[in-house]
């Protein structure tokens, strides 16, 4: 029995060659495969530092443009409260006192035939010349015409 163990002990396979042969290849590969991986790992890491560093920028960015926008509101709110304090407004000064209209809305006096584009001659009178003219003439003749002056 001794015999046939130290017999199988020196004996080798035919396969033993090409087995070993693929184990050094397998031993190289892995090695690469190692490398490859740690390297990935190094890369998406840095990736993702690199992308939190742009988030930051980004929000630092649009802070400062917000505070540059608001600064700008601020600063136009102050310089109209400061037109507004030096410049009274128009309106107070009209609103206590009526309005004074002259005229009526049918358009009396005016015939198709008038030019209303104001290209009247300088010794022609003017509709308001008119106006004051026939309420001067008196009430007895207003009287009488009550018609407004067109004809349809």
């Amino acid at each position: 029995m001794q015999k046939r163990y130290v017999k199988l002990q020196s004996f080798r396979p035919q396969y033993m060659d090409e087995y070993e042969k693929l184990e050094e290849k397998l031993k190289e590969l892995y090695e690469i495969y190692v490398v490859k991986f740690r390297n990935l790992a190094y890369l998406q890491q840095l990736q993702l530092e690199i992308e939190r560093a742009d988030r930051q920028k980004q929000a630092e960015s649009e802070r400062t443009m917000r505070q540059v926008v608001e600064k700008m509101r601020m600063d136009l709110t102050s310089q109209d409260d400061v037109i507004e304090d030096e410049v009274p407004p128009i309106n107070q000064e009209r609103r206590g006192s009526a309005r004074r209209v002259f005229g009526n809305m049918t358009g009396a006096g005016m015939s198709d035939d008038d030019e209303e584009d104001g290209n009247d001659a300088p010794g022609e009178p003017t509709d308001s010349e008119e106006e004051k003219a026939r309420s001067n003439h008196g009430e007895d003749e207003d009287k009488l015409d009550l018609s407004s002056g067109d004809d349809f």
